[in-house]
């Protein structure tokens, strides 16, 4: 996180040479040959762990594309991420990040240290993270909110929304393209079936899993997903 109007030039710097395609690295172009890198007409940058920067990032760059900001159901993620192994560091004990601008979590201080478990953990930092871009003034106005579960039921509509906001013309032939997996999605992951997808979390996790995570939920006062909701 960076507050929205802090002025740090040398991280204005390294998003800016990030975002023109300036660092190039092994896993940057493990999808793609250096040579297609090197011809390509449009360059998209996916950050995982960048949904608290939207703010900052949209105050210090003109983007002639909105930035996409894409949510899921934290229960959904959090389900993923305990299956795919990339979160298998996390410890049942909550490590407050020793970095700038950590006072996001250091307000809930307390409540952190509370949680007792791997999903009750990453529920939280979904929370943290998320809390900043939905509840900000500029939410859907500076970059597009699209909503995971909307993407997945009705995918036509919600790349209208972005190609409208961008002002170009659909690319042809990308209908194609809405029912084929991510490469870094797990094997049983099922976008054929929509619905069966988005109920996945709710069958494979505990209802005791979900109890303590709702109370997650409850106590950053999130509305917007539920238990109850698919």
């Amino acid at each position: 996180y960076i507050p929205e109007d802090f002025e740090w030039p040398e991280a204005k710097v390294f998003f800016e040479q990030t975002l023109s395609g300036k660092v190039i690295n092994e896993w940057i172009i493990s999808n793609s040959t250096l040579l297609e890198y090197v011809h390509a007409k449009y360059f998209i940058v996916k950050i995982c762990r960048g949904n608290m920067l939207l703010p900052w990032l949209t105050n210090n760059f003109n983007f002639q594309f909105k930035p996409i900001y894409l949510v899921r159901h934290p229960f959904a993620v959090v389900n993923s991420q305990l299956k795919q192994g990339g979160w298998d560091q996390v410890v049942n004990k909550f490590k407050i990040p020793e970095t700038p601008f950590n006072d996001n979590f250091l307000i809930h201080k307390d409540f952190l240290n509370s949680l007792e478990s791997r999903e009750e953990i990453l529920t939280a930092v979904w929370c943290i993270s998320n809390n900043i871009p939905l509840s900000h003034p500029n939410n859907n106005k500076k970059w597009i909110t699209i909503y995971y579960e909307n993407l997945l039921i009705e995918p036509s509509k919600c790349m209208s929304k972005i190609f409208n906001v961008w002002g170009i013309p659909i690319p042809e032939g990308i209908e194609k393209t809405y029912r084929q997996k991510s490469r870094t999605a797990l094997k049983e992951v099922n976008i054929e079936n929509p619905k069966n997808q988005l109920g996945r979390w709710e069958r494979e996790l505990t209802r005791h899993q979900i109890k303590k995570m709702q109370n997650v939920l409850d106590y950053f006062e999130f509305k917007t997903y539920s238990r109850k909701d698919q």
